[in-house]
């Protein structure tokens, strides 16, 4: 599409087009319903009078449950160099994967990339936008008043903002990849001022500003509260503003600008971003069909029915709970309904005859049933169990989580869509950071601890692939998790520093604190070890220590600690500790077996001793990293 092409009543005429056919669809009409029974607003437009119209809404807890499924795992995005790259084994791409990783992990934490708020609370709303009314949509944009907070002269940065169904416009509905239409429209509505504003920004004339009036376009919002709006003349009523993007033929950028019905803002910006700054997400895919499906949609007939249901039951209630009396005009002159009052009765008789309760039938209890199975058979239809609303008692750990397990089964193709949307948003942070950070930046990499300094521009030839790492953000996988290191630590295949590094934050008081108390015993126990080290060297011959000496250091400290382990020297012990010591050695001594005592002599008298430990470590054991600096001066020292 040609930029030349841009005028205001092109722009609404594709506007229309589309606010035509989303009619044709009722999709408005599905936005508002479904919007207002997950809101509990369900008798709207029903006229009975004497009919009570209560509410048993089952819909949020179906929705909510579903969404909480769905965005329980703990996400991230990484950059990877294309295999297929004639620059694989470049530096230049390689540090483009490190800086656009880091600048993910910055930018996910960002308490405002979307519009007041965080990424996960964004994707939780793009999630509940995308169950009621089939698909979220998110359009990222530059804020060039974004302050970065770093010592460069650096000022602007992206942000996102989720845009309803019933804003979001496509050239071409049955295309359900938004990077495929030739064009896109958001819609939005704001007061006649702030529209004014924006066009005088861009030059617009003033007389062509008063041409900006407001309009009650409000109808295709789709929800009731859009509808009621406030409008109070041209000045600070609403109106419609349309953004419209495209591809232009030309530069193969995205374009864009603001239009309302009669006037355009300004002239067409380069964003130079190569894809659209969309991302989409459908709840249940039709085919080619881009909006999806609900999640609320085909519960409505389920939920008019339950209420309906309850409601014969309140009315039949409200008729029968208290007894109908008759009695005999003929004999009775009056009746009273005071505590303890009387009534005068002519003539004699049987009494019932003259005045008796006519007892009600029972109502059936079909009418519960019905709603209870109603109730249930739908939530079990949704994938919703009750191990997944957690109503079940599994007996141990293990049934927990095998529960937890099987109940997130049906969500997985929500969130495999879910985790497909997160990776077209990556793609999204990409072409920003290749095309809008024009300016040295810096960015901490906090694995390797180190400041890194880049220019995103530098790298706007550069193709990294995107991918989601899908970890778990789930209490029981938590407690499953914390149940692999305690058995890991009682089996002491890991020591308690590294056990408290690697449970959850703020689990136990002053956790930090702890760590480093213990690593100071850790530092303790390396200090007998550099001892133990020395000590087993200098036990040894001086033919065995120059074979030691002239080994490669990755291997001297490795030989020597075997030979220590073989030893298995004693740390030093208290007084009493010793005795006790002493003392236990002594019994087992005694109750020492033949074999055992003669494995010991053999041991004692072998002289191949340390060939055997240098050949067996120099031939079967991995090379390890270069021993310490102190390791190195102890040995040579001996």
């Amino acid at each position: 599409m040609n930029k030349k092409n841009i005028s205001p009543e092109s722009v609404f005429n594709m506007y229309e087009k589309g606010v035509t056919y989303k009619r044709s669809e009722k999709l408005y009409q599905m936005a508002e319903q479904n919007e207002n029974f997950y809101a509990s607003i369900q008798w709207k437009g029903v006229t009975a009078k004497n009919m009570p119209k209560p509410t048993l809404n089952f819909i949020p807890q179906v929705v909510d449950t579903k969404i909480s499924f769905v965005i329980s795992d703990s996400i991230k995005l990484l950059r990877k160099p294309d295999e297929i790259s004639a620059f694989e084994e470049d530096e230049v791409v390689k540090k483009a994967a490190d800086v656009f990783t880091q600048l993910d992990k910055k930018n996910w934490e960002r308490s405002d990339i979307g519009t007041s708020t965080d990424m996960k609370g964004m994707n939780q709303r793009l999630l509940f936008d995308a169950a009621l009314t089939g698909i979220g949509v998110s359009f990222w944009y530059w804020d060039k008043n974004i302050r970065t907070g770093n010592s460069f002269t650096t000022s602007g940065d992206f942000i996102g903002e989720l845009i309803d169904m019933t804003n979001f416009y496509v050239s071409n509905p049955n295309e359900v990849d938004v990077q495929k239409q030739e064009y896109v429209i958001l819609s939005s509505r704001m007061s006649v001022s702030r529209a004014r504003k924006l066009a005088s920004d861009k030059g617009v004339s003033d007389d062509d500003l008063r041409k900006i009036t407001s309009t009650s376009d409000q109808d295709e919002e789709g929800f009731s509260k859009s509808q009621n709006q406030q409008n109070d003349g041209d000045e600070t009523g609403q109106t419609t503003v349309l953004l419209k993007l495209w591809k232009d033929d030309d530069t193969g950028t995205v374009h864009f600008i603001r239009s309302s019905k009669e006037v355009l803002f300004g002239e067409p910006i380069d964003t130079k971003l190569r894809i659209f700054p969309i991302a989409i997400m459908q709840w249940r895919p039709r085919k080619r069909f881009i909006y999806g499906t609900a999640e609320v949609t085909d519960m409505i007939t389920n939920q008019q029915a339950v209420n309906k249901l309850q409601a014969l039951r309140i009315l039949s209630t409200m008729l029968t709970a208290a007894p109908k009396g008759v009695y005999n005009k003929n004999k009775v002159k009056g009746v009273t309904n005071l505590v303890g009052g009387m009534i005068g009765v002519d003539g004699d008789g049987d009494i019932n005859n003259v005045m008796k309760y006519v007892q009600p039938s029972q109502i059936t209890l079909d009418i519960d049933k019905a709603s209870n199975a109603m109730v249930t058979m739908t939530r079990e239809f949704k994938g919703l169990n009750e191990n997944a609303l957690g109503i079940s008692r599994p007996e141990n750990t293990s049934a927990l989580l095998a529960q937890q397990k099987a109940s997130s089964v049906p969500h997985e193709n929500i969130k495999r869509r879910f985790h497909g949307y997160v990776k077209d948003v990556g793609e999204i942070w990409g072409e920003f950071y290749r095309t809008q950070y024009d300016l040295k930046r810096k960015i901490v990499d906090e694995e390797k601890n180190e400041i890194i300094e880049f220019v995103g521009t530098d790298y706007k030839d550069v193709f990294l692939k995107t991918s989601v790492d899908v970890g778990s953000d789930n209490q029981y996988d938590d407690l499953a998790g914390l149940q692999i290191l305690k058995e890991l630590v009682a089996t002491k295949d890991i020591s308690v520093t590294q056990y408290l590094e690697r449970i959850p934050k703020n689990l136990i008081p002053d956790q930090v604190k702890l760590i480093g108390e213990l690593g100071g015993d850790t530092r303790i126990a390396q200090e007998f070890k550099y001892e133990m080290m020395a000590r087993t060297l200098e036990s040894l011959d001086d033919e065995m220590k120059a074979k030691i000496m002239n080994l490669k250091e990755d291997k001297r400290e490795e030989v020597i600690m075997q030979l220590a382990l073989e030893n298995k020297p004693q740390a030093p012990q208290a007084p009493q500790q010793q005795q006790q010591a002493q003392q236990q050695q002594q019994r087992q001594q005694q109750n020492i077996r033949p074999e055992q005592a003669r494995q010991q002599a053999d041991k004692q008298t072998n002289p191949n001793r340390g060939n055997e430990a240098v050949q067996r470590v120099a031939n079967n054991r991995a090379t390890k990293a270069d021993p310490s600096d102190r390791v190195k001066q102890s040995i040579n020292n001996r």
